[in-house]
C-alpha cells in the first residue's frame, strides 16, 4: 500500500504541474482573438484539479487526536499562481504556448502509464479511476496536438 501511495503522490505532482502550466498558458493569452484557445486551456486546468481531488480521496490522511489532520505536504496544497493580466499574443507565441502544453501532456502520459503498469489491479476503484483519467488525459493530448497543428497550418498559409 505504501508503494501505491508513493506512486499516487508522484502522479498528483505531475498533474499539479500540468494544472499550473495550463493556468499560466491561459493567463498569457488575451481574450481576443484567441479566447477559444484560452477557454480550452482553462478547461484542462480545471480538469487537472478534479483529477487531483479524485486521486487524493485514495490517499489516507494522517490522524492526530482522532481528528483528520491537515497535511502540510505540498501534495495536499493547490499551487497558487499569481494572476497574469492577459495580453495580445502573436500566432508564433500561441504556437509556443501550445508546444509547452504538449510537453506537459507527454510528461503526464508517461506518469499515468507508469502508475497503471505498477498499480495492483486488485484495487478496483483506484485502477478504474486511473484508467478513466488516463483516457481523459490522452484525449486532451490529442486535442492540444490538433490545436497546434491547426495553428501551424494558419501560420504556413500566411
Amino acid at each position: 500500500m505504501k508503494n501505491t501511495i508513493n506512486l499516487l503522490k508522484k502522479l498528483t505532482d505531475s498533474i499539479q504541474h500540468r494544472s499550473s502550466v495550463y493556468k499560466k498558458a491561459a493567463n498569457s493569452i488575451g481574450h481576443w482573438p484567441h479566447r477559444d484557445i484560452r477557454f480550452v486551456l482553462l478547461q484542462y486546468q480545471e480538469e487537472s484539479q478534479r483529477y487531483i481531488s479524485n486521486l487524493l480521496s485514495f490517499i489516507p490522511q494522517k490522524n492526530t487526536d482522532n481528528t483528520t489532520a491537515q497535511n502540510d505536504n505540498a501534495i495536499y496544497k493547490l499551487v497558487k499562481i499569481t494572476p497574469v493580466v492577459p495580453v495580445a499574443v502573436s500566432e508564433l507565441e500561441i504556437t509556443n504556448i501550445l508546444r509547452s502544453c504538449i510537453a506537459i501532456e507527454e510528461s503526464c502520459k508517461s506518469a499515468y502509464q507508469q502508475v497503471i503498469n505498477e498499480i495492483d489491479d486488485s484495487l478496483g476503484a483506484l485502477a478504474y479511476e486511473l484508467r478513466r483519467q488516463a483516457d481523459g488525459q490522452y484525449m486532451a493530448y490529442n486535442h492540444i496536438k490538433t490545436l497546434l497543428d491547426c495553428n501551424s497550418l494558419d501560420l504556413q498559409a500566411v
